[in-house]
């Protein structure tokens, strides 16, 4: 439980080194002087569940013409779930408001990669603004970088648990089974008659 404690903070530390450093500068233009380096590595969002191109259309451009906008800015889009600016009404949630946001900030690669995106890919539109049109390198992108997100996030993590645990099964298996099958090469049968009497001979210890 430890361990996994420990990769779970360290695996969160290197998003956020990532999200915050590396992918907002590249997609900012401003990681590198060569364009070409900072389109690669903008990518990175990609990576961690988002999608570079819709970023940039959002954050460039949205964000930081309306910054903290209700009804403009997608950053502050969180209600009813989460109340982020004075306009915005007070939902249900709100009594529990700082514990819910620590879980939505805790999962928001997650939603980003499996909600956000995707709704706002088939609505064409981010909050109330229409989203750039879109070129064909571009949804190319956003499709495969989505099907190796899940196949990486996902079917990878639940494939290797499975995996792990069959090999458990298998190795449990092996170890019951090998005393007997033992006694059917030492007495070159596999008689189900004898296999309690050859079992307790070989359960003997050496004099």
């Amino acid at each position: 439980m430890g361990n996994h404690l420990c990769l779970a903070c360290l695996l969160g530390f290197t998003l956020a080194c990532i999200g915050f450093n590396v992918m907002h500068d590249a997609n900012h233009g401003s990681y590198s002087s060569s364009e070409r380096v900072n389109n690669l590595l903008g990518l990175t969002l990609n990576a961690l569940g988002g999608n570079s191109f819709i970023w940039k259309f959002k954050h460039n451009i949205i964000h930081h013409t309306y910054p903290n906008v209700d009804g403009m800015d997608d950053d502050i889009a969180k209600s009813p779930f989460i109340r982020m600016c004075s306009t915005q009404r007070l939902g249900a949630c709100a009594p529990g408001a700082t514990y819910l946001y620590a879980v939505v900030v805790c999962n928001k690669f997650y939603d980003m990669g499996a909600i956000q995106d995707f709704e706002k890919y088939f609505l064409h539109k981010i909050n109330t603004i229409a989203l750039a049109k879109m070129k064909l390198e571009d949804h190319f992108i956003f499709w495969i970088s989505k099907v190796f997100y899940i196949l990486f996030y996902i079917v990878l993590p639940v494939l290797a648990d499975w995996l792990d645990k069959l090999a458990v099964v298998f190795h449990k298996s092996a170890c019951c089974t090998w005393p007997y099958t033992r006694c059917c090469i030492s007495t070159g049968t596999c008689s189900r008659r004898d296999e309690h009497s050859n079992l307790l001979h070989l359960m003997k210890p050496r004099e």
